[in-house]
């Protein structure tokens, strides 16, 4: 009988964080209506170890091929999940729970809307999606080693206004100059009233960030230490420093009041968005800004829960 699930990913940080929500819910739904005992949920991240997982969380065991069922959601579909739709109450998943001890599930979507299809209430996903981000950031991660981290500002700060753009993957890739597509997104600020501090975030360096803003805005923003920015990379190269400007980076959105996401594409802004109640946030959807008045609403650009 199942013993474990096994949540695999083998993207970035913030996919592996949002698989890792995934298996969380599996995992719930498997235990109230089929098994009826608590499962082990473990990590077996492929291209990211993050040393702020503490150790009891990550899978160390051996993989027991004969008692492990794998399923493998990454890049099936049009929105990356048909593989867990195919799978999820399947005569496959039935067998794996009765015979399997160990089920290895690779994923790096968000699969709240599946259970939703499946008949499973809105209210009951939303509420297990919000209890599995809090679990993960108070639980799986090091609490301890992350209060360590001295940001390079003070926090908290009083009316904070985080300005998230994800750029990167074209810079990083294609070595292209980040500067023209920063300016493209920080130009759907333009009609916006912005007051007190203004931090700019995001996945390439600071002073390009601060140098774009400025060629549009007389705003003062944040100095923050430039640091080597990792957003868009898996990380199982990262060093503690670019560990530590990711997870300042996470501090300074989860403190701040106000929180504009200009880009919905990335994943990393979502691991401390559902922690609390911010006083707005605006992303970028359909082709203009929109403010959400429900986080539980706002995942990856596939489809709308």
């Amino acid at each position: 009988m199942l013993e474990e699930i096994i949540q695999s990913c083998c993207t970035g940080f913030g996919d592996c964080v949002t698989g890792y929500v995934s298996a969380y819910l599996f995992k719930k739904q498997i235990e109230k209506r089929y098994i009826h005992h608590e499962i082990r949920l473990s990590i077996a991240w492929l291209c990211v170890k993050c040393p702020y997982v503490k150790s009891e969380h990550l899978f160390h065991g051996p993989h027991r091929r004969r008692h492990m069922s794998n399923v493998n959601c990454l890049y099936s579909g049009i929105d990356g999940t048909q593989a867990f739709k195919d799978y999820f109450k399947s005569q496959r998943m039935l067998r794996d729970l009765n015979y399997s001890t160990q089920i290895k599930l690779i994923i790096n979507q968000y699969v709240g809307k599946c259970f939703i299809d499946e008949g499973i209430s809105r209210e009951e996903i939303k509420q297990l999606t919000y209890d599995a981000y809090h679990y993960f950031w108070e639980h799986v991660l090091d609490q301890e080693k992350i209060h360590k981290i001295t940001p390079s500002i003070s926090l908290p700060i009083v009316d904070l206004t985080v300005v998230y753009v994800r750029v990167g993957d074209q810079y990083l890739c294609q070595k292209q100059p980040p500067s023209d597509a920063l300016k493209e997104c920080y130009q759907l600020l333009k009609d916006t009233l912005l007051n007190g501090p203004i931090a700019l975030i995001g996945d390439v360096d600071n002073p390009s960030m601060n140098e774009a803003f400025h060629s549009l805005y007389d705003l003062e923003t944040l100095k923050l230490a430039s640091g080597s920015v990792s957003h868009s990379v898996g990380g199982s190269q990262m060093s503690l420093d670019e560990w530590a400007k990711v997870f300042a980076d996470l501090a300074l959105i989860l403190s701040a009041k106000n929180v504009f996401i200009l880009t919905n594409f990335s994943n990393f802004p979502r691991i401390v968005l559902f922690l609390k109640p911010f006083e707005q946030v605006v992303v970028f959807k359909d082709n203009q800004l929109r403010t959400i008045t429900d986080t539980s609403t706002f995942f990856a650009k596939h489809y709308n829960f």
